[in-house]
């Protein structure tokens, strides 16, 4: 019996934990064997200019210059090249993803995000209020202490049985 529950208890904890993991990272898709993530097609309609970052199969200045120059100026705007020549960053249109995804040399297209660190005096947040980030962060922590608690038991369980 107390086998059984530990089971139930144990894949519990894995359905949680995959759960958790898919609203930590953002959600992406396959469009012409390229990976999209899902945000820069959110972005792109509601906004005509989109800040992305692209990156390539491959390190290659050759390659990665010939991707960038088969875009137009009204599809892409260069913000920088990747140092180790495997992508490049800028502003990109609809129609400048599209030209993308029919590119075998892209691999991946992802919105570039800005981080900001703010100080208690421009935090608007109340202090014992938690991000959902925080409240993450928590939940996994626990989750990891929970199954060591479970593995710590079945060793000493097995240990009284010999």
């Amino acid at each position: 019996m107390g086998m059984k529950i530990l089971m139930i208890l144990m894949s519990a904890i894995v359905l949680i934990s995959v759960a958790q993991i898919n609203i930590i990272f953002a959600q992406s898709t396959f469009i012409s064997g390229v990976e999209v993530e899902d945000d820069v097609i959110n972005a792109l309609e509601n906004s005509e200019w989109v800040s992305v970052t692209i990156k390539l199969h491959d390190r290659n200045e050759i390659i990665r210059d010939s991707v960038i120059s088969s875009l137009l100026g009204s599809e892409f705007r260069l913000k920088e090249r990747l140092l180790r020549e495997d992508g490049f960053s800028g502003n990109l249109t609809r129609e400048g993803l599209n030209k993308l995804l029919n590119n075998s040399e892209v691999r991946l297209i992802y919105l570039n995000r800005v981080a900001s660190v703010t100080t208690n005096e421009t935090n608007n947040k109340p202090k014992n209020q938690k991000t959902n980030s925080e409240l993450n962060m928590i939940l996994i922590i626990l989750l990891i202490l929970a199954v060591l608690l479970i593995v710590i038991y079945l060793m000493f369980k097995k240990r009284k049985k010999v």
